[in-house]
C-alpha cells in the first residue's frame, strides 16, 4: 500500500492538467492552421495523405482515427491534450528509473506547465504529438546508457520512437542526428554498443525512405509561401525564451513581426533579466547533477545542435524558422533545470534556499504566462469565432465582408459560412501582399460595386497581408469607422461612395 501511495503526488499533476485543459482548451478561436488540419482530417483519406502541409501525415491519419470515437471538430484540441498529459506522465516515469520519486516529480511539474508546452497542446496539430514522441525517444536514449540489463530493450524503444516522429514531423530527425553527436562525445566505443548504434541507424534510415514522399509536395508549399525569415539570434534567444513565456511574456507575437527590433528588444529585456536571474541557479545546479550522472552530453546536443541543423537547412532551403519546430525543447530543458534537486543533497545552507526560490519564481512566471495566453487579448489567437457572432447579431452577414491577410478567410468561413468574405487585395485569390500603390489599388478596386450601402473590412496579421501599413493607412481616412476591436481583428465598417482610389 506504501508502495503507491508514492504516486499520488503524480496522479494529482494529471489531474491538474486535466482540469487546466477542461476550463481554457476551447476558450479561444480555431488557428488558422487548425481549420486546415480539420479540413484534412474530414476530407478523403488519400487527400489526407498527400495534403500539402508542413509535415508528414501521421497526425492527420490519427485525428481522422480519432474522430470516429468523436466526431465533433473541438474534440480534435483533447488529443493533443492527451499527447500532453501522457508526455508529462512519461516524464516522471522515465526520470523515476534516472534518479528518484523527488527530482522525477519536480521535472515533471515543470514539464507539465510549461507554457510553451500548453500551448502546443490546446492546438489541433502534431507538434504536441510529435513532443509525447520525443519525450519517449530521448528517454529511451538516456535508459539505454543508464541501463546494462535492459540496454537492448531501451535501445529499440529508442529506434522505433524515432521512426515514429520522423513520420510526425520531418524535423524530428534532428533528434536522433544530435543524439548521435552525444553518443561519439561520450566516447562509447564498446562493440556491444556499436553494434546497436550501426543496426539501429540503418533501420531508421532505410524505415524513414517513404518519407521523402511526401518531403517534395510540403517542401514545395512551404517555400512558395512567404518570403524566407532565416534563423537569426534574435530567434535563438527568443526560441529558449519561449520555454517560459509561451509567446506570452513580453513582446507579443504581433509586436514581433510588426514593430522594429529595437522597440521589441525593449519590451523583452526586463523579462529576460529577470527569468536569468530566476534559473541561474537552477540552471547551474542542473547542470551538475546532469555532469555527475554522465547525461549533460545527451541533453545539451538535443538542446543545441536541432537549432543549428534547421538553421542551415533553412538557410539552403529558403524555409522560415519558427519556433514550434522545436516545441519537444520543452522535455530537456524541463530535465536540465529538474535535476538541480539532485545536487541538493549534496549542497549546503543558501544553496536549498536559493534552489526553491527559484523553483517557485520560474513556475510563478509559467502562472503568468498561461494566465495571459488564455484572458489576455494581446496574447490570444485571432478571434474570428467572436467576430462572425457580432456580424451575425448584427444582421449584416449578407454584406461583403473583405479580409487582410488574405489566408484568415479559411477561419473565418468555418465559423460563418454563410457570411460573403473575400480576400484582398483581389477576392478568390491568395498569397499576394499589399506591398505597393498599385496593389492598394487593385484592394480599393475590388471593393468598388454598383450596389449601394457600406461594407466591412476585417483587417488581420498585417505582417502578411499589408506589411507596409498600405491598407491600414487608407482605413483610417475619413468614411471609415473602426466598428469593433477583437482579439487580433479590427473590423471597419466602410462608406461605399469613398471606395473611388487613393488620394
Amino acid at each position: 500500500m506504501r508502495k503507491y501511495l508514492t504516486y499520488w503526488p503524480i496522479g494529482c499533476l494529471l489531474v491538474a492538467m486535466l482540469l487546466f485543459h477542461g476550463f481554457t482548451i476551447q476558450h479561444q478561436s480555431f488557428f488558422v492552421d487548425e481549420v486546415d488540419e480539420l479540413g484534412f482530417a474530414k476530407g478523403p483519406v488519400w487527400d489526407a495523405v498527400w495534403m500539402p502541409d508542413s509535415m508528414p501525415p501521421l497526425f492527420t491519419l490519427t485525428l481522422r482515427l480519432w474522430r470516429t470515437l468523436f466526431s465533433w471538430d473541438e474534440s480534435g484540441r483533447w488529443l493533443s491534450a492527451i499527447a500532453g498529459i501522457v508526455a508529462t506522465g512519461c516524464t516522471y516515469g522515465i526520470f523515476r528509473k534516472l534518479t528518484d520519486h523527488r527530482c522525477a516529480i519536480l521535472t515533471a511539474v515543470l514539464f507539465a506547465f510549461c507554457p510553451l508546452q500548453l500551448y502546443y497542446s490546446q492546438l489541433t496539430r502534431g507538434y504536441s504529438l510529435m513532443t509525447l514522441v520525443a519525450v519517449l525517444c530521448i528517454g529511451c536514449f538516456l535508459l539505454a546508457h543508464a541501463n546494462t540489463k535492459s540496454k537492448t530493450r531501451y535501445w529499440a524503444g529508442y529506434i522505433a520512437f524515432t521512426v515514429i516522429g520522423i513520420y510526425t514531423h520531418y524535423y524530428f530527425a534532428m533528434i536522433p542526428i544530435s543524439l548521435a553527436v552525444a553518443w561519439l562525445l561520450m566516447g562509447k566505443t564498446h562493440r556491444i554498443e556499436m553494434r546497436y548504434v550501426v543496426i539501429g541507424y540503418l533501420f531508421v534510415f532505410f524505415a524513414s525512405l517513404p518519407v521523402l514522399a511526401f518531403l517534395k509536395v510540403d517542401f514545395q508549399y512551404q517555400h512558395a509561401l512567404r518570403e524566407p525569415r532565416p534563423l537569426s539570434l534574435g530567434a535563438v534567444v527568443y526560441t529558449y525564451f519561449s520555454y517560459f513565456s509561451g509567446y506570452a511574456l513580453g513582446p507579443s507575437q504581433f509586436e514581433i513581426r510588426t514593430e522594429p527590433s529595437g522597440a521589441v528588444f525593449r519590451k523583452a529585456i526586463p523579462w529576460l533579466l529577470f527569468l536569468s536571474a530566476v534559473t541561474a541557479p537552477l540552471f547551474i545546479l542542473g547542470t551538475r547533477a546532469l555532469a555527475k550522472r554522465r547525461m549533460l552530453i545527451p541533453i545539451l546536443c538535443v538542446t543545441t545542435v536541432p537549432l543549428l541543423l534547421i538553421g542551415a537547412v533553412g538557410a539552403l532551403s529558403g524555409i522560415t524558422y519558427n519556433v514550434r519546430f522545436v516545441v519537444w525543447f520543452a522535455f530537456p530543458i524541463s530535465v536540465w533545470i529538474g535535476m538541480g534537486s539532485m545536487q541538493l543533497r549534496e549542497e549546503r545552507g543558501r544553496a536549498r534556499w536559493v534552489f526553491g526560490v527559484s523553483y517557485v519564481l520560474c513556475l510563478t512566471l509559467f502562472f503568468i504566462a498561461n494566465a495571459q495566453r488564455v484572458y489576455d487579448p494581446r496574447y490570444q489567437i485571432e478571434d474570428t469565432r467572436s467576430l462572425v457572432r457580432y456580424l451575425q447579431k448584427s444582421g449584416v452577414q449578407d454584406r461583403e465582408v473583405f479580409v487582410v491577410s488574405d489566408y484568415m478567410v479559411r477561419p473565418l468561413q468555418y465559423y460563418g459560412p454563410t457570411v460573403r468574405w473575400a480576400e484582398l487585395p483581389i477576392p478568390g485569390t491568395q498569397g499576394i501582399e499589399i506591398d505597393d500603390s498599385s496593389k492598394l489599388e487593385k484592394a480599393i478596386e475590388s471593393m468598388r460595386f454598383e450596389e449601394q450601402g457600406d461594407f466591412y473590412v476585417a483587417y488581420s496579421r498585417p505582417f502578411h497581408g499589408d506589411p507596409l501599413g498600405l491598407m491600414r493607412r487608407w482605413l483610417e481616412r475619413d468614411g471609415v469607422e473602426l466598428e469593433q476591436s477583437f482579439a487580433g481583428i479590427d473590423l471597419y465598417r466602410v462608406d461605399r461612395s469613398i471606395a473611388r482610389g487613393i488620394d
